[in-house]
């Protein structure tokens, strides 16, 4: 039986995994973007995408502070 306080516990736990998840998908983007830019290559795309993720990142990160206060 599921109560309030495990829905909750497995929101938080779901919530923190995808904002590690984000996190690391982040750091690919800058490793990139940083081998591009040695290359000499242009960087627009990924620096737009690289924009995307962290404004995700962000909601997620609010996402699981709100869970967090919530439990």
């Amino acid at each position: 039986m599921m109560n309030a306080n495990s829905t909750s516990w497995d929101e938080l736990v779901a919530a923190a995994q995808r904002v590690a998840q984000m996190k690391v998908i982040v750091a690919g983007y800058r490793e990139r973007i940083a081998e591009l830019k040695a290359c000499g290559r242009p960087t627009f795309d990924e620096d737009q995408t690289l924009e995307v993720l962290l404004s995700s990142l962000e909601l997620f990160e609010d996402y699981e502070k709100g869970i967090r206060a919530a439990v």
